[in-house]
């Protein structure tokens, strides 16, 4: 087993979107999450999902802001600008850097080979 193996196998990046999410919006989570993608699992939970699909290594699936996704230790949520679910993923995801995004800003975040300060980055956006 090899470092990036050990390494993906322990980390889970979830992007909530809510309704408010636009299409563009969610192009933008796309390619930040495609580039997550090295290093962990990553998932996409938007309301504009109607089915648990993978593509391009990220599970995309049905958003519920009333039943936050739940599957293992959280590594960062990434919240589309809504301060209560960020709130509410604070108090989920015990452990996990909770980030309340702008896709707008999603560029800002780094490469996963830049290292674990990947986190800080996202949460300045």
């Amino acid at each position: 087993m090899t470092r990036n193996t050990i390494t993906r196998s322990l980390q889970n990046f979830l992007f909530m979107l809510p309704a408010s999410a636009s299409p563009t919006d969610e192009n933008l989570v796309s390619a930040a999450a495609k580039k997550l993608t090295s290093c962990g699992y990553v998932y996409v939970a938007s309301s504009h999902e109607k089915d648990i699909v993978d593509r391009d290594n990220v599970r995309y699936m049905p958003f519920h802001p009333e039943a936050l996704p739940n599957f293992g230790t959280m590594t960062q949520a990434f919240v589309l600008r809504d301060e209560d679910i960020a709130r509410a993923a604070r108090e989920a995801y015990p452990g996990a850097e909770v980030s309340l995004i702008d896709p707008a800003n999603l560029g800002l975040l780094p490469s996963p080979l830049d290292g674990p300060e990947y986190g800080a980055m996202a949460a300045a956006a």
